[in-house]
């Protein structure tokens, strides 16, 4: 059983996204809508990031994304407008991806994320046991955040209409010290 109930939620709907960590001494809600976010834009430790790290996100057109090959890698680079905006890394041998990269509108990797020791959920269904994301500033400066998840806590669930909505719509804000809306990949103090 964790020391603190609850201390890092991550979710999404198909119209907002979300990220609450609850511990005192960081205490953080941020939150957005699909609709007002621009992928190569702002902080990338947001709540994004991580869902997509997880293989949750929709592909988009296939006339945005590209194939290429690097060794035992196969790349599918999206670009828009022009513009790289993320290249996702596929291991050849299993078809999972490895690593996602994040580009600003100069082109410069602005995050990486990372994925590790991926474990069957349900039939032919898998997901990441160990991420790892990492920001990288205007002045090279570098954060990271990891997530590991406990490989037996890693199961398909039955969930009933009410547990769904309760899980998948944005849960209250209250308690939170640090509340912020994410629009446009900025963080934005939310007065709510």
């Amino acid at each position: 059983k964790p020391l603190i109930a609850k201390a890092i939620v991550l979710g999404s709907n198909e119209r907002e996204f979300w990220l609450a960590i609850s511990p005192k001494e960081i205490s953080l809600y941020c939150w957005g809508q699909w609709s007002q976010q621009n992928a190569s834009e702002g902080p990338a430790i947001n709540p994004r990031t991580l869902v997509e790290a997880l293989g949750i996100s929709e592909p988009g057109t296939s006339e945005d994304w590209s194939l290429s090959s690097d060794g035992a890698f196969d790349i599918l680079t999206k670009q828009e407008q022009g513009v790289i905006t993320k290249k996702m890394y596929v291991y050849s041998c299993d078809y999972r991806v490895r690593r996602i990269e994040f580009f600003d509108a100069n082109g410069r990797v602005v995050a990486r994320a990372e994925m590790e020791d991926y474990r069957e959920v349900s039939n032919g269904f898998f997901v990441p046991a160990m991420m790892k994301v990492t920001t990288q500033g205007r002045n090279r400066e570098e954060d990271s955040l990891s997530i590991t998840l406990n490989p037996g806590s890693i199961k398909p669930a039955e969930i009933s209409e009410p547990r769904r909505k309760y899980l998948f719509n944005l849960p209250p804000q209250k308690g939170f010290r640090n509340v912020h809306k994410i629009v446009n990949g900025k963080l934005v103090q939310d007065p709510q």
